[in-house]
């Protein structure tokens, strides 16, 4: 009886430190690179270095931890964005950004910025996305090309500037299916390193996932794996829709007049997908933007829907392992709707919904009243 009751109390604690961490809060909620930032959960890991933080897309140091806190320096190069926190290969995402300032701040004018560099990509070059993907500090920059002759690529600078100066490496091209369209990075595999994912037309649609392979200093990419995503898939963004500790790919399909969910079910060292699960969108959605839009956890999904002149809502209703939306809602908008965003603009912690009018040259913000749920 002490063996079974022994046996019981080690498989409990073990279920604890395996299981998906969470993170509640954390302060202060804005400030320059460098401020100590103090996260708040539960589920992470008494040794420091097995728990992973990110802002954004930019790794941060973890200088001290508990099992319900730990302590981070706003990494150089982080922007506006949400805080992850990856324990045992799974993550957990803060609700809001965290706001990133610095001296002198607060005014744009047409002086703010130097005269552009520019630096060379693939031809027709269509999606950007950035990320430390050698975590050595840098944010680099990935663009995925439209082109089909010679070769479709998604090309990846390295960052090689410092403090006052812009430099990059010769990219490295990896190669991706005819017209490529989306490009996204996320850790899907949960080993601390961000991943690409690219979405092109050719052969229907499909979206291709390149693990990171890279070291410190140098960059590298496995083969892509690829899957199904529907025609004309124009946009791809990751997402953690099923709250599993997995961030799954969402991708908006512009001729398939579909939205498309390919959940994760990666382990470390071994990135993959279970099939595409689609949702009717208005015609020909151009973009999507996702987010927690009613307060419940769950992150739903907006699309703009260019020929049908709206957006469409879909509530995630989803539950780990299992995807789901309640029946979407269209909302009108100007004449040719593309790009969609979602962020909280009047700082009441109910994010907006803001989308372009191509056809008006003008924005439309619609802003945020609902309740949980």
């Amino acid at each position: 009886m002490k063996n079974y009751l022994l046996t019981l109390v080690t498989l409990f604690l073990y279920l604890i430190s395996e299981g998906q961490p969470t993170l509640t809060s954390f302060t202060p909620v804005s400030g320059p690179t460098g401020t100590q930032v103090t996260i708040t959960g539960a589920g992470f890991s008494t040794v420091k270095e097995n728990n992973t933080v990110y802002f954004g897309s930019i790794q941060a140091a973890v200088s001290a931890s508990t099992p319900t806190s730990l302590t981070v320096n706003v990494p150089k190069g982080a922007v506006q964005a949400n805080i992850s926190v990856t324990v045992n290969h799974l993550t957990t995402y803060s609700a809001q950004p965290f706001l990133v300032e610095f001296p002198g701040g607060g005014i744009i004018t047409s002086l703010s910025f130097e005269s552009k560099q520019s630096f060379g990509t693939g031809q027709h070059p269509y999606g950007i996305t950035t990320g430390d993907f050698d975590n050595d500090g840098k944010p680099d920059v990935a663009t995925v090309s439209n082109a089909n002759v010679p070769a479709t690529f998604v090309s990846v600078h390295r960052n090689t500037g410092g403090s006052g100066t812009i430099a990059f490496e010769q990219p490295i091209n990896l190669t991706l299916g005819d017209n490529g369209y989306g490009l996204t990075t996320a850790d899907f595999d949960g080993d601390g390193k961000l991943d690409l994912a690219a979405t092109y037309i050719a052969n229907n649609g499909n979206v291709s996932v390149f693990r990171n392979t890279s070291s410190n200093g140098t960059i590298r990419f496995a083969n892509p794996v690829s899957y199904t995503a529907g025609n004309s898939p124009y946009t791809v963004q990751a997402s953690d829709i099923d709250n599993d500790g997995k961030p799954d790919l969402v991708i908006c399909n512009y001729t398939g007049n579909s939205l498309s969910v390919l959940r994760n079910t990666s382990t470390p060292g071994a990135i993959s997908f279970a099939a595409k699960v689609s949702f009717t969108t208005a015609l020909s959605p151009w973009d999507l933007a996702v987010g927690d839009v009613d307060g419940d956890g769950k992150h739903d999904v907006v699309t703009g829907n260019r020929l049908s002149n709206n957006i469409s809502l879909f509530k995630n209703t989803s539950s780990s392992g299992t995807i789901s939306f309640a029946s979407r809602i269209d909302i009108g908008t100007g004449y040719g709707p593309q790009g969609v965003a979602i962020g909280d603009l009047d700082g009441d912690k109910k994010p907006e919904i803001a989308v372009v009018n191509a056809n008006e040259n003008n924005v439309s913000v619609y802003r945020n009243i609902s309740t949980i749920g």
